[in-house]
């Protein structure tokens, strides 16, 4: 029999379905991605934004449900001006009221830092695996860092990438001399979205690792790149789902990236053997 697929990116109650097969099914989880930073002002000679960490995946199968159940899709972190660090992503997680009350859940991204001082800047952590609930967890990729006190300039550094059934997302680059960026990281092990190229307004490459029954993929996504504002223009967000924002500095605010919101994707075998209708 074909499995029935559902992909849940926003509300926060699934009616468990009447064919619902409680031998035979899977939900799994993607946080949502971390923004990058900020560093925008015009005179100053340093300037360093870095990524935001891509969602951490986690999956389950076989879970015994009926009725209504909660959950939770974890937001993306929003996009920042001036000069500030960026947002962490949210927690997605499924039947219960928190992360760690659920059925499965995934730890979101964290944020990007944004700075005018000529100094060692870590990017956002990866969701974290160990943070989350299910048979199968992976971490999300982490924003790139600038070490070594690069010197005076623009620099920026890429999202990460969303962790992933394959494998944790990966890392943005790193980045030790002053006026370069990084590419964002790819989702799930790069099985997943792509990571943006570095120094573009692209967003990071859309997942699609999953099929829903009713048509339309979603997966793992990559993260956006480092960005130089100082033309114009602003870096892409993070790729669906879970993708990490670029880092972003120069003398036009336009906003660092946002990190993309999580997802939960619920697989099972119509059986007739475990949910009971309900209407919505």
């Amino acid at each position: 029999m074909v499995a029935t697929v559902v992909f849940l990116t926003s509300g926060t109650s699934f009616n468990t379905p009447a064919d619902w097969n409680n031998s035979d099914n899977s939900v799994a989880a993607i946080g949502g991605g971390g923004s990058g930073g900020s560093a925008f002002v015009g005179t100053s000679a340093a300037k360093i934004g870095t990524g935001g960490g891509g969602g951490a995946f986690s999956s389950v199968s076989n879970l015994a449900l009926s009725g209504a159940i909660q959950y939770q899709i974890g937001a993306g972190g929003a996009s920042v001006t001036g000069v500030s660090a960026g947002n962490a992503g949210g927690d997605t997680w499924f039947n219960g009221a928190s992360l760690a009350a659920s059925s499965v859940g995934a730890k979101g991204g964290g944020a990007g830092a944004g700075t005018l001082t000529n100094s060692t800047q870590s990017g956002g952590a990866g969701g974290a695996a160990a943070s989350g609930i299910g048979s199968t967890k992976s971490s999300g990729g982490a924003g790139g860092s600038v070490t070594s006190a690069p010197g005076n300039g623009r620099t920026c550094t890429g999202g990460g990438g969303a962790g992933g059934a394959s494998g944790n997302g990966i890392s943005a680059g790193n980045l030790t001399t002053a006026g370069t960026f990084s590419a964002g990281g790819a989702g799930d092990n790069g099985l997943g979205g792509a990571g943006a190229t570095a120094n573009t307004t692209a967003n990071g490459g859309a997942g699609a690792e999953y099929t829903a029954t009713a048509g339309g993929t979603a997966g793992s996504g990559g993260g956006s790149a480092g960005f130089d504002a100082s033309t114009g223009g602003a870096p892409g967000a993070g790729g669906l789902y879970g993708g990490g924002g670029g880092g972003v500095a120069g003398s036009q605010d336009n906003g660092s990236g946002a990190g993309a919101q999580g997802i939960i994707i619920v697989t099972y075998t119509p059986g007739n053997t475990g949910g009971m209708f309900l209407t919505f």
